[in-house]
C-alpha cells in the first residue's frame, strides 16, 4: 500500500463534532448538578448558551491559532 506522506488533510470547518460533544456533556453535566442545590434548578437555556459558548470559543480558537501562523510564516 502506498501511502501519501504529504500534510493532513485541511479541516474546512472549525468546530468538530468532537468539540460539540465533550461541550454538551460537560455543561449537561453542571446543569444534573443543580438538582442537588436546593436554590437551583436547571434550565435548558443554560445548556443551549454553554454549547454555544463552546461553539464560540473553538471558533475564537481556530481564528488566533490561523492568525499566529499566518504571522509566524511571514517573520
Amino acid at each position: 500500500q502506498n501511502f501519501s506522506r504529504g500534510a493532513a488533510p485541511v479541516n474546512r470547518f472549525p468546530f468538530r463534532l468532537k468539540t460539540l460533544l465533550i461541550t454538551a456533556v460537560v455543561v449537561c453535566m453542571a446543569e444534573c448538578g443543580q438538582f442537588f442545590i436546593a436554590s437551583r434548578q436547571p434550565d435548558l437555556m443554560d445548556v443551549f448558551f454553554g454549547v454555544l459558548g463552546g461553539i464560540f470559543g473553538c471558533a475564537l480558537y481556530y481564528l488566533i491559532s490561523k492568525i499566529n501562523f499566518l504571522f509566524s510564516k511571514n517573520a
